[in-house]
């Protein structure tokens, strides 16, 4: 409880368990990890040093006269761990610097980013073909792209990520009519060519080898990371830091459910909100059961279903009333109780037998069905 300036209490909300309950439909008394893992929420501790981490990885992407950026680099040359600014800098992996404002914003754009990974193997690929003997022979190269864009913008100045690579294959291309070569060679250059890809046409394949061969090589070390490849770390940092917790916090019954992953996005929240909250009251036991009302003195509550046994979390699918209606698939019951309840695809069979069933409208409702 907290106190405004004037001495009137006011009620400390708990925001984290607030969000969560305004997203799963679910009994106030639900614990938490359940709440952080079936709504796909980051406990708070997990985001803020999420944030933290990328707000650290855009260090690596400021300009040199950035006061962020040179403090960083004084932390980074000291080493020494004397504030959360530099325990966060020296944790990050080794990685490149890059220079927004290397260029002007009006270049044209480098590619996208998920093919940069390719162009860092072409640049390997034509650093490989410059030191070998039969660049003395070669007269002119050809680069076969089957992507348009990337055909386009490939030595276009770039200022994301990459940019010592992109830098390094435009400094290839032009340093190539210069190479060392046979007195009757001529010069030549680099061409970029767009052609279908998969088409097996011979020079796209001579390519692909080319690539292969300099990215099948030793890289120079130290290694640097790029920065997309950065950003990744962050993200996956994040997810196994809620991976790890929620294998510490994961309730008994998940555990017996064999739920032991913690998805951004878990597949049940496809559910109706209805539905939703059945399979989380099954997995938690905090819903409309006879030993959860009288663990919390519910005398008002109802405790039998319709068949005359005590409501309980698996009840449903021993229930012979509903079996009847729609029995359930052969199969030992720990293997299918372990299916529906602890997969996905199992909770959206389960939706669609309690709509079949009407289970918890007329067999087992919360309340006895009045009589006419």
């Amino acid at each position: 409880m907290a106190q405004k300036p004037g001495g009137q209490d006011i009620l400390a909300l708990d925001l984290p368990r607030f969000q969560t309950e305004a997203v799963l439909p679910v009994f106030r008394t639900t614990p938490k990890p359940v709440l952080y893992r079936e709504s796909g929420f980051s406990p708070p501790e997990i985001e803020l040093d999420r944030i933290a981490l990328l707000a650290t990885v855009r260090l690596r992407r400021l300009d040199p006269y950035h006061l962020l950026r040179r403090r960083a680099e004084q932390i980074a040359s000291n080493s020494q761990q004397i504030s959360q600014f530099a325990r966060r800098t020296l944790a990050l992996p080794n990685s490149e610097q890059i220079n927004p404002l290397q260029y002007a914003p009006w270049h044209p754009c480098e590619p996208l980013s998920p093919l940069l990974t390719l162009i860092w193997t072409w640049e390997r690929g034509l650093q490989h073909r410059s030191r070998s003997s039969s660049s003395w022979r070669s007269s002119s190269n050809s680069i076969c792209l089957d992507n348009l864009e990337v055909a386009i913008h490939l030595l276009s100045p770039s200022t994301g990520s990459f940019q010592e690579i992109f830098e390094s294959f435009r400094t290839l291309v032009a340093v190539w009519p210069l190479r060392k070569r046979l007195p009757h060679t001529k010069s030549g250059s680099i061409q970029i060519r767009w052609v279908p890809g998969h088409a097996k046409i011979p020079e796209n394949e001579a390519a692909d080898l080319t690539t292969k061969e300099g990215a099948a090589s030793i890289p120079p070390a130290p290694h640097k990371s790029s920065y997309a490849s950065l950003k990744r770390y962050a993200k996956t940092q994040s997810l196994s830091a809620a991976q790890s917790q929620w294998e510490k916090v994961a309730p008994q019954s998940y555990q017996d459910l064999e739920i032991t992953t913690s998805p951004k996005r878990p597949g049940e929240l496809q559910l109706n909100r209805l539905d939703l909250g059945h399979v989380i009251a099954a997995r938690t036991g905090h819903g409309d059961f006879a030993d959860y009302h009288k663990h919390f003195n519910h005398n008002d509550a109802y405790l039998l279903c319709q068949c005359g046994a005590r409501k309980a979390p698996l009840h449903f699918f021993f229930c012979h009333i509903a079996k009847r209606r729609a029995p359930w698939p052969p199969g030992p019951p720990s293997e299918v109780i372990s299916f529906l309840l602890g997969t996905a695809k199992g909770a959206q069979k389960l939706a669609t037998w309690l709509a079949e069933t009407y289970f918890f409208e007329d067999i087992c409702p919360r309340q006895p069905l009045l009589s006419i």
